[in-house]
């Protein structure tokens, strides 16, 4: 083979390989762009159900407070018996452990 042939080949395939190289490299990049965007994207939804579901427990929270305020207004005297058992229950609890 002479020289000029095989820098002609040589040329040939190392312009093949930087070709192969740079379109791997944009691959690689388009891939971590998709993989970026498909975290960002999860990263919004999950806030999203996590504002939903904070929402939803304050929610449930104020109503489970109106109702034990109602209870408390229509059951007074129930409401300090219980009240004072669970007082009661606490300090024998944890008078125990002393």
């Amino acid at each position: 083979m002479s020289a000029q042939h095989e820098d002609m080949h040589g040329g040939d395939a190392g312009s093949t390989l930087r070709q192969q190289s740079t379109k791997i490299v944009e691959d690689v990049r388009e891939l971590g762009q998709m993989a970026l965007d498909s975290a960002s994207e999860k990263a919004h939804e999950l806030r999203d159900r996590g504002t939903a579901a904070l929402e939803a427990g304050r929610s449930r929270t104020r109503a489970a407070r109106h109702d034990l305020e109602q209870f408390v207004r229509d059951h007074p005297l129930r409401s300090l018996a219980i009240a004072a058992g669970i007082g009661a229950l606490l300090g024998y609890r944890w008078r125990g452990r002393a």
